[in-house]
């Protein structure tokens, strides 16, 4: 037998757990915990993708003037930082072409 089976074995043999109902409840509830966080976590993911979506929608439907504010340091968050860069240095070019043919 292998080591990691000797290990396997000894961490998932039932005769060894041994839990009092209160151990079991206290790890049932950080389980819960756990994915209380996970679904705040998912519906922040949601909500982040779904602005950057609208925002470049409209960025595509023509409407440069658009600023995503997006406040989080994650990576939707460094996209939508580079989206807002790109956008404004487009404005700034449409806006001296359109300068340089009424001229």
């Amino acid at each position: 037998m292998s080591f990691a089976q000797t290990i396997k074995l000894q961490v998932l043999d039932p005769d060894d757990i041994q839990l009092t109902n209160s151990e079991l409840a206290k790890l049932i509830e950080q389980a819960k915990l756990a994915q209380d966080k996970l679904r705040s976590i998912a519906v922040s993911i949601r909500e982040n993708a779904n602005r950057v979506s609208d925002y470049t929608h409209a960025v595509v439907d023509g409407d440069l003037s658009q600023t995503l504010n997006q406040h989080s340091s994650d990576s939707l968050g460094e996209i939508g930082e580079y989206l807002n860069q790109t956008v404004e240095q487009l404005n700034q070019k449409m806006q001296r072409i359109c300068q340089a043919n009424r001229h």
